[in-house]
């Protein structure tokens, strides 16, 4: 964690912005989510040097922070910046976790953040608060080919569903 902390610090992030990316990736590995742990380095190192020409097709904004482009109370909407998507994802599920609880419910839109991650990630934030969340995910450019095809046609449109448990029962997350 450490060393991936010092990675993202040598790029232009504050500390505090390092050590959210950082831990959000070893844990994806440690939770066996691979793909999205320090592997995706090589990517974010891609961004930060070559920006819209590189394979992810836009640049990382060290130290961005999400602001709010909609607020009606139980809605809100936030634009990212193109900043590391796991501290504006952290950031914008904090928001709606003291929304949700305000008013009930928080329905939360998050934009222009660059990857955000295991999304799973988001759905424990709300479990751990006593709230069940839905996640939906786009992504920036196709990355899969369709069954039988050759080249890379659709998205991965990740989705998550996280129930927190009772005493009786435990709790379920479907990432």
């Amino acid at each position: 964690t450490t060393l991936v902390e010092k990675m993202i610090a040598s790029a232009g992030s504050t500390p505090t912005e390092a050590a959210v990316v950082a831990a959000h990736l070893v844990a994806a590995n440690v939770k066996g989510h691979d793909s999205h742990g320090v592997g995706m380095m090589n990517n974010y190192t891609d961004q930060l040097l070559n920006g819209a020409g590189s394979s992810f097709g836009c640049p990382i904004v060290p130290n961005e922070q999400p602001t709010t482009v909609l607020d009606t109370g139980s809605m809100l909407i936030m634009e990212a910046g193109g900043s590391y998507g796991q501290a504006a994802a952290k950031a914008a599920m904090e928001a709606a976790v003291e929304r949700a609880k305000l008013h009930g419910i928080c329905m939360l839109g998050l934009r222009n953040a660059n990857h955000i991650g295991r999304v799973g990630t988001y759905g424990e934030i709300a479990t751990s608060n006593g709230l069940v969340s839905l996640h939906f995910v786009n992504v920036y450019h196709t990355l899969v080919a369709p069954w039988g095809g050759t080249d890379q046609r659709f998205g991965t449109n990740p989705i998550c569903l996280a129930v927190p448990g009772t005493d009786n029962n435990p709790g379920v997350q479907l990432d």
